[in-house]
Order: structure tokens, then C-alpha cells, then sequence
């Protein structure tokens, strides 16, 4: 699920990427041997379903991905309050 929510979320809300090459099982993957072993990952999670979820790379916040029909709800809040007082959101140009 978690999966589905990153291409669901990316494919509506970054329409300036290029389309995902990587298929559905390859993000699987990826979630399940990097993210979920290399990030301190939250849920949010609403009648048993997943919804979003949000990563932190130590103190870097790498993903906030929610699934589009629950944006603007207050869910990327609740997992921001979630992750912690202060995770720094943008990595700066250098």
C-alpha cells in the first residue's frame, strides 16, 4: 500500500517529474529493502487503511506522501506533528 500511495501521490501532485519509469513492484521493493529499513517511517492509517505515511532520514524529512483524495484534511499535518518538533524539510542548495 505504502507502494501505491508514493506513485498515486507523486503522479498528482508533482506533474513537473518525469513519469515513473519503475513499476509497481520495483517501489514495492524499494519501500520494503530502503525505506522502511533505512527511514523512521509513520502511518497514517484511517478505517484500517493506510493513507500516507511520512519518512526521516536521521533529522531530514525525505517523504510526505499522502494518497490524493485525503489531501488538504489535515493528515500531512497530524504526520508532521507525528515525526517531531523540528525535522529539517529542505535540503539546501549548495
Amino acid at each position: 500500500m505504502i507502494a501505491r500511495i508514493h506513485l498515486t501521490s507523486r503522479s498528482a501532485t508533482m506533474p513537473y517529474l518525469p513519469p515513473q519509469k519503475r513499476s509497481h513492484e520495483q517501489v514495492t521493493r524499494w519501500v520494503q529493502d530502503v525505506l522502511l529499513k533505512l527511514c523512521r517511517t509513520w502511518l497514517a492509517v484511517r478505517d484500517a487503511e493506510i493513507i500516507g505515511y511520512a519518512a526521516l532520514d536521521g533529522d531530514m524529512l525525505e517523504h510526505l506522501y499522502l494518497r490524493p483524495d485525503v489531501r488538504r484534511q489535515g493528515v500531512g499535518t497530524l504526520l508532521l506533528d507525528e515525526v517531531g518538533p523540528s525535522p529539517v524539510m529542505v535540503d539546501t542548495l549548495r
